[in-house]
């Protein structure tokens, strides 16, 4: 079920509410922007036990929209309620997360669906409860990539 949220645009379009401890909330990120995420989450956590649901995808027509610096913070937000997660950068075309997030990209999703590395060689473990999957580098065939059976099979575990 799609939802939309409109969250406060701050000086810097791409704020991240503290990454590296999502127990603390980053000092400099304005209120209204994490009660934004919080009321996202909220919303998100209703509809998943609606639908007895596990994954979440965010997506948009045009580059540059916020998907990345959204996931993120959303995966913060969840985590920040003991809740194990599981971010996957599958732009395997401009990725950007582990940019954002200073993470090694040479092992990623990209060569775990391949079959080049298991999947636990592609998962950075980034805090108690958020663990996050880079896109990895660059394949010649990304869209085919994703319709492969193994990353049905991740998305299912």
């Amino acid at each position: 079920m799609p939802t939309n949220k409109t969250i406060p645009t701050p000086a810097s379009k791409n704020v991240i509410i503290s990454s590296h401890n999502p127990q603390n909330i980053a000092k400099r990120v304005p209120f209204a922007v994490v009660e934004a995420y919080k009321t996202i989450r909220t919303n998100l956590l209703f509809l998943l036990a609606q639908n007895k649901g596990k994954v979440i995808a965010l997506s948009s027509s045009d580059a540059g929209e916020g998907k990345s610096t959204t996931s993120i913070n959303l995966a913060v937000s969840f985590a920040q309620l003991n809740k194990k997660v599981l971010l996957i950068d599958a732009d395997m075309r401009r990725s950007s997360i582990h940019k954002k997030l200073k993470l090694d990209n040479t092992n990623g999703l990209s060569n775990a669906i391949a079959g080049f590395v298991p999947y636990e060689e592609a998962i950075h473990k980034y805090t108690d409860y958020l663990d996050i999957m880079t896109a990895g580098p660059i394949p010649p065939n990304p869209s085919e990539l994703l319709s492969y059976t193994s990353f049905d099979e991740l998305l299912a575990n």
